[in-house]
Order: C-alpha cells, then structure tokens, then sequence
C-alpha cells in the first residue's frame, strides 16, 4: 500500500512538465502550506522551498498518475510547511493567566508539569535532526511512518529506524535529566 503514494523514479520530468506542475499544483500546494502555517507569506516560502526540492529532483521523478502527483506535491509542501513552522515555534511559553486560573493547591503541579514538558522539549531539540524530524513529524502532528518516509523523502524502513533510535535517545535523555 505505502508504494502507491510514492512517485516512481523509473523515468524522467522535463524541463516543461516541470513547469507544468509548477503552474497547476502551486495553488494546492499554497492551500496546503496555509492550513498549516496560517500566514499566506510564509505559506509562499514553504512552496517555493518545496519546488526547489521536487525540482532538484525532477530527473528521477516520473508519476504514473495526476493522483500521484497531487499527492506527492502537497506532501512535499507540507513536509516545508511544518519545517518553517518548528523554526518559527522556537520559544514554548505557557499562555497568559494560565497560573493565574489555576487554584493555589495546584500551582505546585502546573509548575511541576511545565519542568517536564520544558526537559521532553529540550530534549527534543537536542537530538540529531533526522531523528528529531521523524519523531516531531510522527508524534507531534500524528503523521503515519508512511506519510513520514514520503514527507522526508526516506524509505520506510530508514524512518522506522529513526523512529526507534529517536524514541532511545529521547529515553535516554529523559532519565538522565531525572537523576539530577
């Protein structure tokens, strides 16, 4: 089933059917990219950024189906999309008046639960980008490892692998920050 959203890279896309695609795609694309960011202009960039990739790798693209296509464009928009918006999302704070709401007996735990997820975040940012990517795409915006693998351009396999190693790693980090 994973094969059949994936373009197959038996042939060749032209110059002109490059800018083919360019032209009847780059408004889904925009769609797509908007829905996630919600700001036309970083939208635009994620689209640009997007093409720039399918365009580096037209000439071991060929799409057996316009379906394929339309799948594998708005995945690749997608997949910049999210990467401009975890630049974007850098800082993590609470909401404002989020202490303020809270009774005084549980303020304890809301500080308590923020130290855990600031230690999960920063752990998060530390780990290697390619396990990082595949663990924020899969569990932070519940992508299945399929539409990981296509989102990162990876086979299937590799993703789990960086799934499995990133869950690790995450593990790792977690309890060492615990014993101190």
């Amino acid at each position: 089933m994973f094969f059949t959203f994936l373009p197959v890279f038996l042939g060749v896309i032209g110059e002109e059917e490059f800018e083919a695609l360019f032209s009847g795609y780059r408004g889904r694309m925009l769609a797509v990219a908007c829905s996630v960011l919600h700001d036309r202009q970083e939208a635009e960039d994620a689209v640009q950024t997007a093409f720039l990739a399918v365009y580096r790798q037209r000439a071991r693209l060929c799409f057996s189906s316009d379906e394929q296509k339309k799948i594998y464009l708005c995945k690749c928009a997608k997949s910049a999309a999210l990467n401009l918006l975890r630049k974007r999302e850098e800082a993590v704070s609470l909401p404002d008046g989020e202490l303020s709401d809270a009774p005084e007996g549980d303020a304890a735990e809301v500080f308590e639960e923020r130290a855990r997820y600031g230690d999960l975040v920063a752990a998060v940012r530390a780990l290697p980008p390619a396990y990082r990517d595949a663990l924020t795409l899969r569990y932070l915006y519940d992508m299945k490892v399929s539409d990981v693998a296509l989102s990162l351009s990876l086979p299937l396999n590799t993703v789990k692998s960086h799934l499995k190693r990133g869950r690790e790693l995450l593990r790792r980090a977690l309890e060492k920050e615990g014993s101190r």
